[in-house]
């Protein structure tokens, strides 16, 4: 019986089109020889809506930057990957940014040499949080969409 090692990769990389978020996460933990393959699909469109996946998604990119941070084409970061907490204050909504999860994003885009498309709600409140971010993506070269909302977005 033969073992999913000693598949052809393009029968591989075939299965793996199929996959998706969890699934893919998934079968990048099954074998070796796969993992560049699957991590690599997964990194291709990453949309982060939380906070866990924002700093678990940016920890697995810096393990490895300047090969992982090419691989990501399209990010897409909302609100709530960004907040830490709100507070509701006479009326007054305040909410504190994720700063170690800003400052690991402004660190991933430095390396994300094949981004074209970019989506960033609250961008106002994280450029001041942040400066960082700004430098960052001023590196971004490749870029073709760069979309951003002003302020935090309830869901």
């Amino acid at each position: 019986m033969a073992s999913a090692q000693h598949l052809n990769v393009d029968i591989v990389l075939h299965i793996i089109s199929f996959l998706q978020g969890r699934e893919l996460s998934r079968f990048s933990r099954t074998c070796k020889r796969y993992h560049t393959h699957a991590l690599r699909r997964l990194l291709k469109v990453v949309c982060l809506h939380d906070v866990t996946q924002l700093v678990r998604c940016c920890a697995c990119v810096l393990v490895d930057a300047d090969v992982r941070g090419p691989w990501i084409e399209v990010l897409d970061v909302t609100s709530p990957a960004l907040e830490m907490a709100v507070d509701v204050d006479m009326h007054t909504v305040t909410h504190v940014i994720n700063s170690p999860g800003t400052s690991m994003l402004a660190d991933v885009l430095v390396h994300c040499h094949g981004l074209r498309d970019l989506s960033i709600e609250c961008l106002d409140e994280l450029l001041v949080v942040d400066p960082q971010l700004s430098t960052s993506i001023a590196t971004l070269r490749c870029i073709k969409s760069f979309r951003f909302q002003v302020g935090f977005q309830f869901r």
